[in-house]
């Protein structure tokens, strides 16, 4: 009859379930790294339309800046400008991305020479304390990465409001009074908005929580 297998050391079962963890955290970097490049991408189409749009008015209507309504042009180049902050904060979010996996290279040259044989729980101990360090690391990263991706939906979503306010204000003919009360009006709702997203009072779970495992 074969013996049961041992059990695992609890710094055997710490340095896999950590593993795992980087595992996970290394998922989830990517993810976040993939939506930015959508949100890159989809905001380059988005202002490339916005910008062919306007120039085919000015040649088709002899539509320029200067012929809008105040209302209506400065809702239009906050549109533009949040729009274009979005694109910096997802270009941003993109180049943050630096993670750490497993342990370094000099664990591996130590444990390359022939004269250094440590014990197994003394290296076990080494590699729970890099994951361990790992782990905290990538998560600043992760929330660092979450933040600036954040505010690139933020900025996204301000400007596509105010475009929206500025198409509104041009194709409903409002007159520049009617229209300072428009634009006006649509300022708070949109902040409103932009400071509850910041807020994360939508969130189910609290990020603030910190706790030990034992």
């Amino acid at each position: 009859m074969s013996e049961p297998p041992e059990e695992p050391t609890p710094r055997l079962d710490a340095a896999d379930r950590l593993e795992r963890v980087i595992d996970a955290q290394s998922a989830t970097l990517d993810s976040i790294d993939d939506k930015s490049g959508r949100i890159a991408r989809l905001l380059g189409i988005l202002l490339g339309v916005v910008l062919s749009s306007v120039s085919l008015s000015v040649q088709l209507s002899a539509v320029t800046l200067e012929s809008l309504s105040t209302p209506t042009r400065l809702s239009f180049l906050a549109g533009v400008a949040f729009l274009l902050l979005s694109l910096a904060t997802s270009i941003l979010t993109l180049l943050s991305s630096r993670f750490r996996i497993g342990l370094t290279h000099a664990t591996g040259d130590l444990l390359s020479h022939d004269e250094f044989d440590p014990e197994l729980d003394e290296h076990l101990r080494h590699v729970v304390g890099t994951y361990a360090y790992n782990v905290r690391q990538n998560q600043r990263i992760i929330e660092a990465n979450a933040r600036w991706f954040k505010r690139s939906l933020v900025c996204f979503l301000a400007g596509e409001s105010y475009l929206g306010v500025s198409v509104g204000l041009f194709f409903g003919g409002v007159s520049e009074p009617y229209g300072w009360v428009a634009l006006g009006l649509s300022v708070p709702a949109i902040v409103g908005l932009v400071r509850y997203v910041l807020s994360d009072r939508y969130l189910t779970l609290n990020l603030q929580s910190d706790y030990n495992d034992y």
